[in-house]
């Protein structure tokens, strides 16, 4: 296999990643700020342990956009 076609699939394995996290992330969201707002009747510590869980999957969503914009630019050298 030639380096495009490993960038390639690191991008399209990578990009696909990104949009499942993107998908919980927004699921996430939904349930932990209607928790917080009182939507959801849901114990204090789940709400809490939601809104941890939206600022990790919102970090990891920043880093793999990250690494996608990297991959791009290293198949745009190739």
């Amino acid at each position: 296999m030639s380096k495009k076609e490993e960038v390639l699939n690191s991008l399209s394995l990578w990009q696909s990643y990104q949009g499942k996290m993107l998908a919980t992330f927004i699921a996430l969201c939904g349930f932990a700020f209607g928790a917080a707002g009182g939507v959801v009747s849901v114990p204090l510590w789940l709400t809490a342990v939601s809104m941890i869980g939206v600022v990790l999957i919102g970090i990891s969503v920043i880093l793999l956009h990250r690494k996608i914009i990297k991959l791009q630019h290293e198949l745009g050298e190739l």
